[in-house]
């Protein structure tokens, strides 16, 4: 997808490599990963008009817009994490930021996550970005199934929320729970709290003490607190029923 080049003349973009590559995965570890590397070669680009681009780009050298932008379109992942940034920048460019780095993550490239929650917790769903937030976010969904603590993190802020994602409240509580499962303290003590404010709490309280044993091992003080005290709580409630039973056995 081409962009009108928002700039008066030709802009150019300084492309510091060392700095982008920062924290961001090789394309090998994003190849084993399964995401969708695109362009990882220069000899992939279909002209050398093309391949010059990104001979310049790689070599830290001055890249017109509209050549970085093709380069980008053309399924570059390090030039569409330029080209978001450059728009990341301009909020009234902010849709086209968000297709720009959900295609560098879309790579694997780490380094277009937190940018694209910050995209994707500003968003206004509409009919013209409903694509591209669907896109963005299955790109985080797959993020976050790797261990990206910025991609859970993000799906489950915006989850909560309610916006921009349809049917947020069954995902947050699928996602919550998926979290508590695996190990995670927090998503842990969210679904315990909310399984103690049902109205059959009472039958499901093995399975809310579980979720507060993994809550209690959080490396967050407050979190082991707050689970600490629940547990307390549920433990006194069991007494209390036992008492009851005992006294009517009388």
């Amino acid at each position: 997808m081409a962009l009108i080049d928002h700039r008066s003349g030709v802009a150019l973009i300084t492309t510091i490599v060392a700095l982008s590559f920062a924290g961001d995965a090789s394309s090998a570890t994003r190849k084993k990963k399964g995401f969708v590397t695109g362009i990882t070669r220069t000899d992939q680009l279909p002209t050398q008009e093309l391949r010059d681009a990104r001979k310049r780009m790689v070599g830290n050298k001055h890249v017109s817009y509209r050549k970085m932008q093709a380069l980008a379109d053309r399924g570059d992942s390090l030039a569409a994490l330029f080209i978001a940034k450059q728009l990341y920048e301009k909020p009234e460019l902010s849709n086209d930021a968000l297709h720009y780095f959900t295609m560098a993550a879309a790579a694997g490239r780490s380094g277009a996550v937190k940018p694209l929650v910050s995209l994707v917790r500003r968003a206004e769903p509409t009919a013209d970005n409903k694509r591209r937030l669907e896109a963005a976010e299955n790109v985080l969904k797959a993020h976050a199934a790797r261990g990206d603590a910025a991609a859970f993190d993000g799906l489950m802020s915006t989850y909560r929320s309610g916006t921009p994602f349809d049917n947020s409240k069954e995902k947050y509580a699928e996602l919550r729970s998926k979290a508590a499962l695996a190990g995670n303290s927090d998503a842990a003590l969210e679904q315990a709290v909310s399984l103690m404010s049902l109205k059959e709490a009472a039958t499901k309280k093995k399975e809310i003490d579980a979720y507060l044993v993994i809550a209690e091992r959080s490396g967050d003080l407050k979190t082991q607190s707050v689970a600490g005290a629940l547990r307390r709580k549920l433990a006194s409630t069991d007494v209390m029923e036992n008492q009851n039973v005992g006294e009517l056995d009388e």
